[in-house]
């Protein structure tokens, strides 16, 4: 069932004018639900008294309300709502808002799953039921992400003497420093284990500056506190240069090819003067005789 282009779908049933009968979608799937009420009391159907609902499902849309705001129905009073489906989203500027339900009171809540997100809703905003008084909710599954953290729910954020029974773990994680698990609404855990950590670098090192790293469980995401990283050796140090000239010693560079050719010629002429004035002395004695 497609409700094309409809902005303002009026909910059936109201606070003075209760839908009570009986209505069975047939697994057939309403797409298009738009809502831009201002009022309380918003969903496919806004207010039920004695009613059944049953079979029903809302493909996209969004719902909009300012309190009591469901995908399936608004509020709920002594009724029966088995095997709903909702993917529509949930806006609310007021209290009690749920994926399907919005409040609940004596009222059966059987084999409903939500997918919708609760976009915005100011008090007690839950996946299935934002508020559940004397009511059951028996193996409803959320899926939906839920936006306010102020009193809510995966199935329901305020169960006023009422049964959670048979409900499904959260698909996300919760954790301590040690471990991790899923949590259901009851306060049951499941998967419980130790973390998984691996090192995973938030900043790299340089030669000037400092890094960080922090350990991370790569099962469940939970983080360590980050620990510093020393900024890096340079890995190719000046070396000092040996061939220079130590002034002290008054040594010669070695590699001065100049230098050594220059020393050598004068140790030939000073040997070649030695042996012209030995060669003189000899013939001088020579000629005294």
């Amino acid at each position: 069932i497609q409700f094309e282009n409809n902005d303002d779908w009026i909910p059936i049933g109201n606070e003075s004018n209760a839908y009570q009968g009986i209505f069975d979608g047939g697994k057939f799937t309403i797409n298009g639900l738009n809502i831009q009420g201002t009022s309380n009391y918003q969903g496919l159907f806004g207010f039920c008294k004695n009613a059944t609902l049953k079979n029903i499902t809302t493909g996209y849309g969004i719902v909009n309300g300012s309190g009591n705001v469901g995908g399936i129905v608004g509020y709920a009073e002594d009724t029966q709502i088995i095997n709903c489906m909702n993917n529509a989203d949930i806006s609310s500027n007021g209290e009690y808002n749920g994926g399907i339900v919005g409040k609940a009171v004596r009222t059966e809540i059987r084999q409903c799953t939500n997918y919708g997100k609760i976009l915005k809703g100011r008090y007690q905003n839950g996946g299935i039921a934002g508020r559940a008084e004397a009511s059951l909710i028996d193996s409803c599954i959320n899926y939906g992400d839920i936006n306010n953290t102020d009193h809510s729910g995966g199935i329901t954020a305020y169960n006023v003497n009422g049964t959670v029974s048979n409900c499904t773990f959260s698909k996300d994680w919760k954790n301590d420093e040690d471990k991790h698990w899923h949590e259901c609404e009851c306060g049951a855990k499941s998967d419980e284990d130790t973390h998984t950590f691996k090192w995973v670098v938030d900043k790299e090192p340089t030669h000037t500056e400092k890094g960080s790293k922090h350990e991370e469980c790569s099962v469940c995401g939970y983080k360590k506190a980050s620990v510093e990283i020393l900024a890096l050796t340079p890995t190719n140090p000046e070396k000092p240069n040996i061939d220079k000239t130590n002034n002290d010693k008054g040594s010669v560079e070695t590699g001065d090819k100049t230098n050594i050719g220059l020393l050598t010629s004068l140790s030939i002429i000073s040997a070649l003067g030695i042996a012209v004035l030995a060669v003189l002395e000899k013939k001088k004695a020579l000629e005294n005789k």
